[in-house]
């Protein structure tokens, strides 16, 4: 007797990549969010168009359709596009409650709130630009691949004539900030870094250590402030949405940065933190860089709560799983991630947790412990 043959679902054989649409797509599938920014920053139309749709167009030129990351937060299509959007309209919305120059007179102030407010939308705009170069290839048809330091995305799919592109992740890769500086230029024309220099010396390099994720010693870099508040809310946001519509992405795989910016921040400029004192949380010995735990964590969940940055977790062992997670600290032994100490003067043993380099935290320290 003749059987049916059962029916076979076909997928696709390959990979199809992504389509290499016009700039001007993408910017109108974005078309609320940039009503929203419009709306935000309170200018005419022209001025809107010449200072700020022409960076985002820029922008958009580098990302192009580009994920944010492989398969967590915004890993859809155009997820990087919708990041540095989200993020960047948060952060100038953020600059409202804020007096940036506020030792300055009245009529400088004049002239450099709208610098500061125009340097944290950009530095919004561009804080994961650095994706670009650390986390992702891409190639076409042909195999041929973007060289990202070069030049835009668009502009490169335009010479090859390509129609489609292609995306690999790189394996094991590492975060590194600043390799977004080299991408900036591709967003952010010289004559804008001029304007906003103009009668100051201070937007810039904010702006610069924002997006390199550089400290800024002995000052208070606000517009970097209002960036990893608005970067953190964004994220924690689409965790969120993603949970309900994807199943269950991997909370917490961007707090680290968050952690380990709050450890240096309280090693540069909290009394408690100066290195080998009586009582500090801090120790430094020849076997390596100990932080007294989870007094640390203490100290750490305070700052981040008053930063009021979404998502951070409260738990001491959370905050240590993350940072051990990351290569941030180093477990003592199988099984036992905190280890012994007992500083000159303590009376019994302390628990601490060890840095896996003492540069983590003590690099740019003047005098160096």
């Amino acid at each position: 007797m003749p059987t049916t043959p059962t029916p076979v679902t076909l997928y696709p054989a390959s990979d199809p990549g992504f389509a290499a649409v016009p700039v001007e797509d993408l910017l109108a599938s974005e078309a609320d969010l940039i009503a929203r920014i419009k709306l935000c920053y309170g200018i005419d139309r022209d001025s809107f168009e010449r200072d700020v749709l022409m960076l985002v167009r820029r922008y958009a030129t580098c990302v192009h359709l580009l994920p944010a990351t492989a398969d967590n937060y915004f890993s859809k299509p155009g997820g990087l596009l919708r990041l540095g959007l989200e993020t960047a309209f948060f952060s100038l919305q953020g600059t409202d409650a804020h007096i940036f120059s506020g030792r300055m007179s009245i009529s400088a102030r004049r002239q450099l709130e709208p610098r500061w407010r125009h340097a944290t939308f950009i530095a919004g705009l561009c804080c994961e630009l650095h994706r670009l170069m650390s986390h992702i290839i891409v190639t076409d048809a042909a195999g041929e691949a973007w060289p990202a330091f070069l030049r835009p995305l668009a502009d490169w799919l335009a010479t090859r004539g390509s129609e489609r592109y292609f995306l690999r992740w790189r394996p094991q890769a590492v975060e590194a900030r600043g390799l977004g500086l080299f991408a900036l230029p591709h967003v952010v024309p010289p004559a804008v870094m001029a304007d906003l220099s103009e009668g100051n010396a201070v937007i810039v390099p904010h702006l610069l250590a924002s997006i390199g994720g550089i400290p800024v010693y002995r000052d208070h870099n606000i517009l970097d402030e209002l960036v990893r508040r608005s970067l953190a809310l964004v994220i924690d946001r689409n965790l969120v949405a993603s949970a309900d519509r994807y199943g269950s992405p991997q909370y917490g795989s961007h707090l680290e940065r968050y952690l380990v910016d709050a450890l240096r921040r309280l090693t540069s400029g909290n009394s408690a933190w100066i290195a080998n004192r009586e009582k500090s949380r801090l120790w430094f010995g020849q076997d390596g860089l100990f932080l007294v735990w989870p007094g640390a964590a203490e100290d750490v969940h305070q700052l981040l709560e008053a930063d009021q940055l979404a998502g951070i977790p409260k738990a001491p062992e959370t905050m240590l799983e993350l940072l051990l997670a990351a290569g941030v600290f180093e477990s003592a032994a199988a099984g036992r991630a905190t280890w012994s100490i007992q500083p000159p003067g303590a009376k019994a043993p302390l628990e601490a947790v060890k840095l896996s380099t003492p540069a983590i935290l003590l690099a740019g320290i003047d005098p160096p412990p």
